[in-house]
């Protein structure tokens, strides 16, 4: 069992595995046989992984390319991006399509098997991810909102800079999950 993980700045990537060596110099674990990081776009990587290889894929605190204002913790709105903006973002229906065929069947052991989840401090995002995946109801193969989102420290035990720099400028972080 392992983690890959997909970045697409070489500095980001660069400070995690020198994490990695810091928490294992400290008597952590060594993480570098059960670790990947993809350096790259993760919209180009899903195609390379094989059906139902993944226990779970979390999106953490991606680029909202924003397409409308956005209201700050302060209460300030801020312009957007243009709508043409939203194509870059990460979650698509193709993507989402990726993300379901990747995926492992729900259950077993672990309660997280089969989940999409995602955290972001843009609440527009969660909007937007909640309509691409209600877009993709294909079939039997039906995504299903998961209420209440599983404990964060089972998914995503650590704060990224992001997530911190929303926290200080006011801004509430926000869970969604699917399966």
């Amino acid at each position: 069992r392992g983690t890959v993980g997909a970045e697409v700045h070489a500095a980001a990537v660069a400070q995690c595995l020198e994490r990695m060596e810091e928490e294992r110099a400290k008597g952590g674990p060594d993480l570098r046989s059960s670790v990947r990081i993809y350096l790259g776009d993760v919209c180009r990587l899903l195609p390379r992984i094989p059906d139902g290889t993944m226990s779970r894929i979390v999106l953490a605190f991606p680029d909202p390319w924003c397409a409308y204002p956005v209201r700050r913790g302060d209460g300030e709105i801020v312009k957007g991006g243009t709508q043409e903006d939203s194509r870059y973002r990460t979650v698509q229906v193709s993507t989402v399509r990726e993300i379901r065929r990747v995926l492992m069947k729900g259950g077993g052991d672990d309660a997280l098997t089969g989940m999409f989840l995602l955290a972001t401090d843009v609440p527009e995002y969660v909007e937007w991810t909640t309509k691409v995946v209600e877009e993709e109801q294909v079939g039997e193969d039906m995504w299903e909102s998961v209420d209440p989102v599983p404990e964060r420290s089972l998914w995503l035990p650590v704060t990224s800079k992001y997530e911190k720099k929303a926290l200080e400028e006011g801004r509430s972080i926000h869970l969604k999950s699917w399966r």
